[in-house]
């Protein structure tokens, strides 16, 4: 083969943009308009303490402390993360 075909492939190297889905002002008026809802602990600990998806249903109050399991850890390990 005289000629690799890929090199005719062109790469445009993405721009990364990092930033936040709502700023602090409209967390603070969704926190406000959810107030005495079952959903403003669902939002706070969403926002607050930067738990992914699928470690929000371990979530148990313990205290002053909101624990929850940690979904990250190989080899089927289980381990506990503790927010304030």
């Amino acid at each position: 083969m005289q000629y690799n075909q890929l090199d005719m492939v062109f790469h445009t190297k993405h721009a990364q943009q990092h930033d936040s889905a709502l700023s602090k002002d409209e967390n603070k008026r969704l926190l406000i308009f959810t107030v005495g809802t079952p959903q403003q602990f669902m939002f706070a600990i969403a926002l607050y303490t930067r738990m992914i998806p699928n470690e929000y249903a371990t979530v148990k109050l313990e205290g002053e402390f909101i624990v929850a399991g940690n979904s990250k850890r190989k080899n089927g390990k289980l381990s506990i993360r503790k927010f304030l």
